[in-house]
């Protein structure tokens, strides 16, 4: 096919396919911060001006309530608020006011600053990485802006809850009988606090302390408000709603500033619930407490907060494309932290095994909990912008957790979970009254993302690595290959529940599914060959082959050559669903092919009104609705990037351009946080927010993918890792400048291309696997691992110059 040719197929395209338009301003409609170190959560309310959150685990269900697993122990929320108090002048008042807030040079400090009773007054919020525990830091500095000398007084009221709570909504623990006792003479000093709904607090003063009292909360409050002392009463006992409360007295001449605050840890030593008392932490208090000294070092709050910066700078990948501007940079930067803070570091024991899970969404977000699928896009972004040592320990959470649970319904057993985790690491199905979910697409995915941290990383020994469950990692990612293979009906998945989750009872030969299916065989084959396995390669090359002409054949609509949702749609009228673009974005259909332009025109059907697409066209229901639900026809980000993405690759950039920006401009109105939804009218933020791998992670792949860094794609033959196959010449529009008006009109006498019903070639590039048998982690030596790559990607952008901008 000559060059003009394919111009006139992309220009074709364009004919009957709606193009999204521009939604207008950014506009804020989300309100919450959330902190965090991979041990627990921690969340600030911009419309309070404090904490309102404090979690006492970083996931939603702690473990099952019982056998069936149909209802988890939900992780409990300790925090009533926590704030800090200044008092100067003869005048006092509780900082609940700050006026500028941000994340700190895009880390995950929470900074706050105002001008208070005539100071210049920053507070700092963070879960400090480093602190291998549950903790979060509250730091204040006090600044003299005036002439003359000034003297204040500092107060910090962390108030957490340690009442008890119903068995099934036991996130929401009470206040009563609470125990606080101040110890000022341990190393370092610090102040205990549980009650009936178990565990410790402990609240440790940083930079000094002058006095400190505990009591009811309002009590407490007024005192501090009223301009009274606070007392020095060291012992509260089976009290409500009790409190603690330091106090550092500071003189701060001209000009000078002070530094004080509070560390507040948590440790689940003792609870009280029937299943979580056999899932309790390991730790103690006084293991909390060294664990605490080893970490600060006798180090005071303003080097806890410099540290901690220099600490996130320098775990930093420094990945991000040339290209960007200056607010994709902070959106790249931010997105890089909500990844990190999205994986799970909590220790492994011999009842939780749960180091390296990541959570579909941060909290506030509902999400935060261990979706198979939403985490291997994160396992993908981490690999893709250099964080391949998370991205390999995200792998080996999966490859070593628990799988299995469903293997009834399945018929058959299975290794990697149908759906997702609970917090200790055994699987969860998310039931409701139509059963659970049981989605297999991520059988397919964790394979693929196990192509991808061997591209990114380049080290093959990982797969003679042994995996919690005693095989190797090579072995795990046999079985997984051979439980889709299991699992197959006439070349296709079995009926499962996909991304969208429809629960059992309307389970579906979903397309979704099979992309992820084929896709992993694909990879598993190169995985097989760079390990010496040739004729395994050969034979999963095969079946994905199969599959992938099985899915051509059967998930098509005839008449218009687009992918539909699922099997039982194929002849009806309602049909489209943005998941199928991931035959386009995983190199399954080539932009050349009938199947990529018809697919890509049936998007119109799912455009918002806010300028980008719902997961269904209204008129198809997948639960046996008349049509699809709100949840369906919002706008969903994820398909937002994904589909820009498949713009992109058909030499549409100026429209794919046109959805990325959109993300990134309500992004920066929005503290650089990506949600899981728009509502669909208005843009405003709805969901889980923020997402992880469907949300920060996709954004960043979607910027590599503008910047011509896309997402490897695998197939028959291997290369030395990180060198880019050829990438087909499909022309059309290689801009990624200010989007145009919309796709070209070709002449009348263009005819649409006739169908081709060849053997798939997209697919059939070489391998981005690491060729070299290293035997040592880092054996190429970062130098000349760097040049490595930086060649073969200079290599690959000069390849891809001559046709469109993918």
């Amino acid at each position: 096919m000559n060059s003009r040719m394919r111009t006139l197929i992309v220009l074709w395209i364009g004919i009957g396919m709606a193009a999204p338009t521009d939604s207008g301003a950014a506009q804020r409609s989300w309100h919450y911060m959330t902190t965090g170190n991979g041990h627990g959560y921690q969340l600030f309310d911009r419309k309070e001006h404090k904490v309102t959150m404090f979690l006492e685990h970083p996931y939603r269900y702690v473990a099952p309530e019982n056998a069936q697993r149909k209802q988890g122990i939900g992780r409990r929320d300790l925090a009533h608020d926590i704030y800090f108090g200044l008092r100067s002048d003869g005048q006092t008042q509780w900082l609940q006011g700050q006026t500028d807030l941000e994340y700190e040079a895009q880390t995950n400090i929470i900074h706050g600053s105002s001008v208070t009773l005539g100071l210049s007054v920053d507070t700092y919020y963070f879960g400090p990485f480093g602190y291998e525990g549950n903790g979060m830091l509250m730091l204040m500095r006090v600044r003299n802006t005036g002439t003359d000398d000034r003297t204040a007084t500092l107060f910090a009221k962390p108030n957490l809850k340690f009442g008890a709570a119903s068995d099934l909504d036991r996130r929401n623990p009470g206040n009563e009988n609470e125990t606080i006792q101040w110890n000022g003479q341990a190393t370092p000093p610090h102040a205990t606090e549980t009650g009936p709904g178990g565990g410790h607090a402990i609240y440790i003063p940083l930079g000094g302390v002058d006095a400190t009292a505990c009591g009811s909360d309002g009590a407490l409050y007024n005192a501090v408000a009223g301009g009274s002392p606070i007392g020095s009463q060291a012992s509260c006992t089976n009290q409500d709603n009790q409190v603690f409360v330091a106090q550092r007295d500071v003189t701060l001449a001209a000009g000078e500033s002070a530094w004080w605050g509070m560390a507040v840890l948590f440790v689940n030593d003792n609870p009280v619930h029937s299943v979580a008392a056999s899932f309790k932490d390991e730790r103690s208090v006084a293991d909390i407490l060294s664990l605490w000294n080893a970490f600060a070092q006798d180090r005071g709050p303003q080097a806890l907060h410099d540290d901690g910066l220099a600490e996130f700078e320098a775990w930093r990948a420094n990945k991000a494309p040339a290209g960007l501007n200056a607010e994709e940079q902070k959106l790249w930067r931010q997105s890089e932290t909500v990844l990190r803070l999205g994986q799970i570091r909590e220790p492994l024991q011999s009842n939780k095994q749960n180091h390296g899970m990541i959570v579909a969404s941060l909290p506030y977000g509902e999400w935060h909990t261990g979706w198979v699928r939403d985490a291997a896009y994160a396992v993908d972004a981490l690999a893709m912008t250099g964080h391949t040592a998370e991205a390999r320990k995200a792998m080996n959470f999966f490859l070593g957790a628990e799988g299995g649970f469903f293997q009834d319904d399945l018929n058959g057993p299975y290794r990697v979970s149908v759906c997702r985790y609970f917090g200790n690491g055994l699987e969860e199905g998310d039931f409701n009254d139509f059963g659970p979910n049981i989605e297999t697409d991520g059988w397919g995915l964790i394979l693929h993302s196990a192509a991808m941290v061997l591209h990114y990383e380049c080290d093959l020994s990982w797969l003679d690595e042994v995996t919690w469950r005693g095989d190797t990692v090579f072995e795990a990612l046999e079985q997984i290959a051979q439980d889709i293979e299991n699992h197959l009906t006439n070349a296709l998945p079995q009926a499962d529940t996909s991304i969208w989750e429809v629960h059992w009872v309307y389970k579906q030969v979903f397309a979704y599914t099979a992309a992820c299916q084929i896709r992993g065989l694909f990879d598993f084959a190169d995985i097989a060959e760079a390990k010496g396995r040739a004729a395994l390669a050969t034979k999963y090359r095969e079946i994905a082959t199969e599959m992938l002409g099985q899915a051509k054949l059967y998930l098509v609509n005839a008449v218009d050559k687009s992918l539909v949702s699922h099997l039982s749609v194929v002849g009806s009228n309602n049909y489209v669903d943005g998941s199928t673009v991931e035959f386009l974005t995983w190199h399954l259909v080539a932009p050349d092919d009938p199947i990529y332009a018809g697919t890509m025109a049936k998007y119109n059907k799912l455009l918002t009104q806010y300028g980008g697409y719902r997961r269904l066209e209204p008129n198809l229901s997948l639960t046996g609705q008349s049509s699809a639900g709100e949840y369906d026809l919002s706008e969903w980000i994820l398909l937002d990037l994904r589909i820009s993405d498949a713009r992109r690759r058909m030499g549409q950039a100026a429209e794919a351009d046109l959805v990325l920006n959109k993300v990134t401009n309500d992004a920066t109105a929005n503290d650089y946080l990506i949600p899981e939804l728009y509502e669909p009218i208005s843009g405003e933020y709805r969901g889980s927010i923020p997402m992880v791998g469907y949300g920060a992670g996709a954004w960043m792949m979607s910027q590599l993918e503008r910047h011509g860094h896309p997402v490897p794609f695998y197939g028959d033959g291997l290369a030395q890792c990180g060198q880019a196959p050829p990438t087909p010449d499909v022309g059309g529009d290689t801009s990624t400048s200010t989007p145009d008006a919309g796709p070209s009109v070709p002449s009348p006498d263009v005819s649409p291309p006739a169908p081709d019903d060849g053997p798939p070639q997209w697919n059939d590039g070489p391998a981005l696997i690491c060729a070299a048998t290293n035997t040592e982690r880092g054996r190429v030596g970062w130098p000349g691992l760097l040049l490595l790559l930086g060649a073969a990607l200079l290599a690959f952008g000069m390849a891809r110059r001559g046709g469109h901008h993918a």
